[in-house]
């Protein structure tokens, strides 16, 4: 088949999926012994290390400094909330629940409270195709909860709670910024706009991290920046790029249903790699959640 014939903004959507869930699997193991904001600071420094290179390589450097000050304040102020909070909630969770209960429930309730502060206050419409969504999402939740409350041999039940608790507060934190992020992105290149949010981020986070754990030498090993290096870079870079190009060429609804399908690879990695136990529960769960997004976006 020629490559001009193959589905390539299908296909990148896909890939983009494939690597979001890569990236939570290739950060479980880490968290068994280091803080999470500790390998949020590490894999955010190198996202920003990428982020820059590729901007200073498509000269969008300067579009990145003539982003007015509201509206770069807007742009940095969301990305510590969603990245700084949510994805170090996020991680946390990692740790407390794995990777396919973690992924599926934070991911689900992203979409829905987004969906849900679209609604209220950037005037998007509401179908019944959405609201069964959106009941759809909620069963699968349902049921990844019932799952978690299960699998006691994994983690007794105050990390349970609490491990779900931080699943909810990166939910939220993403919700709000992309809610936000619609209109902070309006006329601004998305390549400048992430030249901005994510040094900002890795800024702030290495400063948290360094104030509030002190500097360790066991944690700056080179096994461990490397690991979560490479999977800041695979997972936020490369499959933040990728998720873009689906958008430009395979439209956004498409590229969001096919995006959607990262719960799915997070569980088969998680089993594949990481041996963790799939539940029935568990399992229809993650797909009903996988099939509400469908109907959500």
């Amino acid at each position: 088949m020629p490559l001009d014939a193959l589905p390539l903004g299908e296909l990148s959507a896909l890939g983009s999926a494939f690597l979001w869930a890569l990236n939570a699997v290739m950060l479980r193991p880490l968290t068994a012994g280091i803080p999470a904001l500790r390998i949020t600071a590490l894999q955010y420094a190198a996202v920003s290390v990428f982020i820059l290179l590729m901007a200073l390589a498509l000269g969008r450097l300067d579009d990145a400094m003539n982003i007015p000050l509201l509206q770069a304040g807007a742009l940095v102020g969301t990305a510590l909330v969603g990245m700084g909070v949510g994805d170090t909630s996020y991680i946390r969770a990692l740790g407390l629940l794995g990777v396919a209960r973690s992924f599926t429930f934070a991911t689900s309730g992203y979409v829905l409270l987004t969906t849900a502060l679209a609604a209220l206050f950037l005037a998007e419409p509401v179908t019944l195709k959405t609201l069964a969504g959106a009941a759809v999402l909620l069963a699968g939740m349902y049921l990844v909860v019932q799952s978690t409350e299960r699998h006691v041999e994994q983690a007794p039940s105050p990390a349970i709670r609490t491990g779900l608790l931080f699943c909810a507060l990166a939910a939220v934190c993403w919700g709000m910024t992309a809610a936000v992020l619609k209109l902070a992105l309006t006329d601004v290149d998305v390549l400048a706009a992430n030249s901005l949010r994510i040094p900002a981020v890795a800024l702030m986070l290495n400063t948290a991290s360094l104030g509030y754990h002190r500097f360790d030498a066991s944690v700056y090993r080179p096994r461990v920046v490397l690991r979560a290096g490479l999977a800041g870079i695979l997972g936020l870079g490369l499959g933040s790029l990728l998720f873009l190009y689906g958008i430009q060429e395979a439209g956004a609804a498409k590229t969001a249903i096919l995006s959607s399908t990262a719960p799915l690879f997070a569980a088969v990695l998680a089993l594949g790699l990481l041996r963790e136990r799939l539940t029935r529960p568990l399992v229809v769960g993650t797909a009903l959640s996988v099939a509400g997004t469908w109907l959500v976006v």
